[in-house]
């Protein structure tokens, strides 16, 4: 997300640069670039907070988010009558198991673990799972 966000400040100051003179365009840039900052900043603090986890900590703690949310699918889907389930509930809990997995990932770079490529593996297809069944539930509510 701080790459796009840089590519973007990058053309919209390319755009004033080359004479664009609009309003908008300048309040936009004021709103990119505190955004940006905002961001780098949440990001160094999240990563300070990290080293101060150990890594068995930080697998465990990442291994129970992903749990979370297969209870929750459990609790809100399986079983459940396609043409009533919320697929904005869906969407969210598939973006927050892809976050995990994202976190997964960056952890194994960091470390290797067999333990983690593992719950990678399950995490990974739980995901496909959870979109798969957001494609049927679609299906089912057309």
């Amino acid at each position: 997300m701080l790459d796009q966000l840089e590519i973007v400040l990058g053309q919209m100051r390319a755009l004033k640069q080359g004479g664009l003179t609009t309003g908008h365009n300048d309040a936009n840039l004021d709103i990119v670039e505190r955004q940006l900052a905002t961001y780098k900043s949440e990001l160094a603090e999240v990563r300070a907070a990290r080293k101060g986890i150990a890594f068995g900590d930080l697998l465990g703690m990442l291994g129970g988010a992903a749990n979370n949310v297969f209870d929750e699918f459990r609790k809100d889907f399986a079983g459940q009558d396609r043409k009533t389930r919320d697929l904005d509930k869906l969407s969210a809990m598939c973006d927050e198991l892809g976050d995990v997995r994202r976190q997964m990932l960056d952890v194994g770079r960091a470390e290797q673990s067999a333990s983690n490529d593992s719950n990678i593996d399950i995490v990974s297809s739980q995901l496909a799972n959870f979109e798969q069944e957001y494609e049927q539930i679609v299906l089912a509510q057309k």
